[in-house]
């Protein structure tokens, strides 16, 4: 009997990435001549021998730099060491490599060069505090990770420093009671606070775009014989509600990442992402499970 593959997708929409998983999982693979992602293969690396290290920097075609990796081995497979992105030729995010794993506090700038992100990492995953900033360099939301869940008090803040919300997790399920109040502390309606998406269409045509791209890596998935997988990615948004990076975690098939690149590049309408009515940049975790019976 001819198999069919069925597919889940659970959402985990949020102004925070919570991934809830049990083990560990390795870093995505982005090489700078890794042809996966078709905005990086089109890139142009120039490769530096920097003491015992590699440094590779990528630049547009139109000869703006983009990226910095450091890399351990002359082959540029382990990353290891500081790692740079760039906007526009601006410093956008900055953060270290161990062993090809995001570790410690990685950085996060907006246009003006002002810290609006800081997040700590353990292995690649979310492990520590996050920190979100108001322009003004003020904290804008604060909240703890403890190995990829959100556990523990999740805060936000007005611009004038006043406590705005006040929520709790518990492996990365809310707990009640949730607390929203006004720059003056008085009760406030949630809906005027909490992040939510603005779509065309709604979230659940959002939802639905992006299930239609998801065929695209089937005939891949029955081609390597994968019977029953489980990963994790990331979208990560612009203000402007563009999808401006795809993380992949955890998945063993290059075929299947080049599949997954393409596809969310092809997401064209904007998904805005806002806090206290204002569009945000954000980030979108999605752990996806496909299996054939």
């Amino acid at each position: 009997m001819k198999k069919t593959l069925f597919f889940c997708l659970c959402l985990i929409l949020q102004i925070s990435i919570a991934f809830a998983q049990n083990k560990k999982t390795k870093s995505p693979k982005i090489i700078f001549n890794d042809n996966n992602d078709p905005i990086r293969a089109s890139w142009i690396a120039q490769v530096e021998k920097t003491g015992e290290s590699w440094l590779v920097k990528l630049h547009d075609k139109g000869n703006v730099l983009q990226e910095e990796i450091q890399f351990k081995d002359e082959k540029l497979s382990v990353k290891e060491g500081e790692y740079k992105r760039y906007k526009a030729g601006k410093l956008y995010l900055k953060g270290n490599y161990v062993n090809n794993n995001k570790e410690g506090l990685w950085h996060y700038f907006d246009s003006d060069g002002r810290l609006s992100e800081e997040v700590s990492y353990s292995n690649s995953i979310y492990h520590g505090n996050r920190t979100t900033f108001w322009p003004n360099e003020k904290i804008k939301r604060i909240e703890r990770y403890v190995n990829g869940y959100l556990h523990g008090p999740s805060n936000l803040y007005h611009q004038n420093g006043a406590l705005a919300s006040q929520q709790s997790y518990v492996k990365s399920i809310i707990q009640a009671p949730s607390k929203f109040m006004d720059e003056q502390g008085a009760p406030i309606d949630s809906a005027k606070i909490l992040n939510s998406l603005d779509y065309n269409g709604g979230p659940l045509s959002f939802y639905r775009d992006m299930s239609f791209l998801l065929p695209n890596i089937f005939p891949i998935l029955h081609q390597k014989d994968i019977k029953d997988i489980t990963f994790y990615f990331v979208l990560r948004f612009s203000p402007e509600g563009i999808i401006e990076d795809v993380e992949l975690m955890n998945l063993p098939n290059l075929k299947i990442q080049k599949a997954f690149y393409t596809s969310f590049r092809k997401i064209k309408k904007p998904a805005f992402f806002k806090e206290f009515g204002e569009p945000i940049p954000n980030a979108l975790g999605l752990p996806l499970r496909f299996f054939t019976p």
